[in-house]
């Protein structure tokens, strides 16, 4: 009987300790309970071609390179409004982002851009999620 009765206190210590363990000590939230993996935040990154007459340009080849550890490489390509538009998710240490625009016609020259300003906002203190990064770059391809 007495075994019987210190095998269940024990379960019951356990699954107590176990419960605690899961909810943390000073857990701010529901979601502390479910956080796994790595930290990630969103990139979302667009523009307008045009040409030196500001008519925008359709089927621009758009290409996309960060230096971010999860690497990103891209290619999308300009609708017929000239806009391009795309939404990553990255880890949260990218540096740099690289954007090279190609006419496939070969009527305008390439151009491209490095964007180093890269700030997160809406960083969500104490979680995985670092926020977003958008980042808004026109171009205009010369012939």
């Amino acid at each position: 009987m007495k075994l019987k009765l210190l095998t269940g206190i024990r379960v019951i210590i356990a699954v107590l300790l176990g419960l605690s363990v899961l909810t943390g000590c000073g857990s701010n939230s529901e979601t502390d309970i479910l956080m796994s993996g790595v930290p990630s935040a969103g990139l979302d990154l667009s523009g307008v071609v045009t040409n030196p007459d500001k008519q925008t340009l359709e089927n621009i080849r758009v290409i996309v390179n960060t230096s971010a550890p999860m690497l990103i490489v891209d290619t999308m390509y300009t609708k017929k409004d000239g806009m391009y538009a795309c939404e990553y998710a990255i880890f949260p240490d990218m540096k740099y982002v690289d954007i090279i625009v190609e006419d496939t016609t070969g009527i305008y020259h390439r151009d491209s851009v490095r964007v180093t300003d890269i700030k997160y906002v809406d960083d969500k203190e104490g979680g995985w999620d670092n926020g977003k990064v958008t980042i808004h770059q026109d171009f205009q391809l010369k012939k």
